[in-house]
């Protein structure tokens, strides 16, 4: 964990454990959850410090956006290993430069392994605040650029992650987004877009270049999504995918 993690409650999952802030440090009566996933496998030499920049300005973007006092962020980095950026915690306690240095490419692709802790530490601290009587709903953003290679878990792991938190009784909804970052395989492509029909996440959008131009419009894509999931909170469904 990084130093920036949060000084919280352990919780667990399945498979996974993680900390939250305190339930006794919340001043809102609703939350939306927001879980940021970040491939750094070795494929993404080169544009590294794109991908750091992209995830400052989502969080920059956020804290300016309607309702940023409601809103919990838990970001991960992953390569064959899972790193735990921070665990869950305000979004106004996040601060941006901490996000410089996240990505040091490495090995393979745990995709699926992450996908599953990210998801299911989503749900489990949405029940956690659920049974608290805090209204919550939740977000998931992977972004990736290549296949899974490496992972314990596997697709049908993280379908039935997914199908867990969006039916049992932690969250009002979830939406989930993977985002392919230069993506110039039509290997790759293929395999993308069949992960996300196969584990049934909500919207997949894929760009095939990896410069500023490009990742400036994937963190205003991201806020938009994130804001919209939170001023859905309360309408009982997911908000309406955002157009990239």
């Amino acid at each position: 964990m990084s130093d920036d993690d949060v000084d919280g409650v352990v919780q667990t999952t399945n498979n996974f454990a993680f900390s939250a802030t305190n339930i006794n440090d919340l001043g809102a009566d609703a939350y939306t959850l927001f879980g940021l996933i970040l491939d750094k496998s070795g494929s993404v030499t080169g544009f590294q410090d794109q991908i750091e920049r992209c995830a400052q300005d989502v969080i920059k973007g956020c804290q300016n956006a309607p309702r940023a006092d409601n809103m919990l962020v838990r970001t991960l980095t992953f390569d064959r290993n899972i790193d735990i950026v921070h665990d869950f915690k305000l979004l106004n306690d996040c601060a941006p430069n901490n996000y410089k240095g996240i990505i040091k490419p490495g090995s393979t692709t745990s995709l699926y392994d992450t996908s599953v802790d990210i998801v299911e530490s989503v749900a489990a601290a949405g029940k956690d605040l659920m049974s608290k009587d805090y209204a919550v709903n939740g977000i998931v953003v992977i972004m990736t650029d290549g296949e899974d290679v490496g992972s314990t878990f596997t697709a049908t792991s993280v379908k039935a992650a997914i199908d867990k938190a969006k039916r049992s009784e932690c969250l009002e909804s979830l939406l989930t987004i993977l985002i392919g970052v230069n993506v110039k395989d039509p290997r790759i492509s293929g395999f993308l877009q069949q992960f996300k029909d196969q584990v049934g996440i909500d919207q997949y959008i894929e760009v095939d270049k990896a410069d500023p131009k490009t990742f400036a419009k994937i963190a205003g894509f991201i806020v938009q999504s994130v804001s919209s999931q939170s001023q859905s909170l309360g309408s009982g469904s997911a908000s309406q995918p955002i157009t990239f």
